[in-house]
């Protein structure tokens, strides 16, 4: 994984004042993306980065599946989510990763058919 102070997409954050993004993914059957991403500044205000600098936006969304791919797996078999939070000023991420896992419990059972 690339250093996030080297990063290109960490240095155009920084330049358009974004403090944090919250980024949402979800996966199962053997894929997984990017749901959501939310900009904030110091203040903990919205940043629109979407429409107006949207190369920046896919930038981020890639930036994002680079980190996602050296954790659990969250996208094969039942899947899973969680949310991924990159601090541009401090340079550091936190995940919280949700994985979905079916159990099975196996009971057999024997008799007589023909009981006296």
């Amino acid at each position: 994984m690339s250093d996030l102070k080297n990063s290109e997409v960490i240095l155009e954050l920084k330049d358009l004042s974004v403090d944090r993004v919250e980024i949402q993914y979800s996966g199962s059957g053997d894929s997984g993306d990017i749901d959501d991403v939310t900009y904030y500044d110091k203040a903990g205000e919205g940043v629109e980065i979407e429409e107006k600098y949207e190369e920046v936006h896919e930038k981020v969304k890639d930036y994002a599946l680079i980190i996602l791919n050296d954790i659990e797996d969250w996208w094969n078999n039942d899947g899973g989510y969680g949310i991924l939070n990159l601090f541009i000023t401090e340079n550091t991420y936190s995940i919280e990763n949700h994985i979905y896992i079916t159990d099975t419990e196996d009971y057999f059972h024997e008799g007589d058919l023909i009981k006296e």
